[in-house]
């Protein structure tokens, strides 16, 4: 909900609306946030997002939402770089024939330059959400380490609550002083598992849609 419209946003902004000056100065600006360590990010949600979100909401040091947000906020720059370089792959003889066509500036970009540049967009969406999925750091920091499973009647008790991740499960099982063949054991074996099998799928999904929706030029 936050990185792939503000990301699709950004790319769309810089490859087609920004003067190549402000798209010199914003573009490397992206990509340096895209190696900012997580645990910087971890700490940015616990010390600023939470605080925030607490003048708002009765919400717990460690909760879910921050986590979310600051995950986030920080696959921005994965979503804006790849998609703006698809976008930017976009024949120009596409938009010039459009403008021939009477279409606006926005018509264009909505109805020729995206449609056109979909496969690259959504290979970032799947390499954003998948470097999410397998988020550690940022998230164990944000959002604290409770292993259960938050099934409350509304949304809002879930998101506010603390949470552990799967990559995070993994690390304190491993951590444990535990033998083989035990149900520790194997559980981090399941864990292991279920994350490849969600990426992994991803990854299918994401192939299949590219190849679809693919434009040779």
């Amino acid at each position: 909900m936050i990185a792939l419209p503000i990301g699709l946003g950004a790319a769309i902004y810089l490859s087609e609306y920004a003067n190549p000056r402000t798209r010199a100065i914003f573009k490397p600006i992206l990509e340096i946030l895209a190696g900012v360590p997580t645990i910087v990010y971890g700490f940015f949600a616990l010390f600023f997002i939470t605080p925030f979100l607490d003048n708002f909401f009765d919400i717990r040091t460690f909760n879910a939402l921050s986590a979310g947000i600051v995950v986030g906020i920080m696959i921005i720059p994965m979503v804006s770089s790849i998609s703006e370089d698809a976008i930017s792959a976009v024949p120009d003889s596409l938009r010039q024939a459009a403008y021939g066509l009477g279409s606006t500036k926005f018509e264009t970009t909505t109805r020729v330059v995206v449609p056109s540049a979909l496969s690259g967009v959504f290979s970032s969406y799947v390499l954003a959400i998948s470097r999410a999925i397998g988020e550690t750091m940022a998230v164990t920091v944000a959002a604290g380490q409770s292993p259960k499973m938050p099934f409350y009647p509304n949304v809002e008790q879930n998101l506010f609550q603390s949470i552990e991740t799967i990559t995070a499960a993994m690390i304190n099982v491993a951590s444990a002083d535990i033998g083989g063949n035990t149900p520790a054991y194997d559980a981090m074996f399941a864990l292991g598992l279920a994350l490849f099998a969600m990426t992994f799928t991803m990854n299918l999904a994401a192939e299949y849609i590219a190849s679809r929706y693919r434009e040779e030029y």
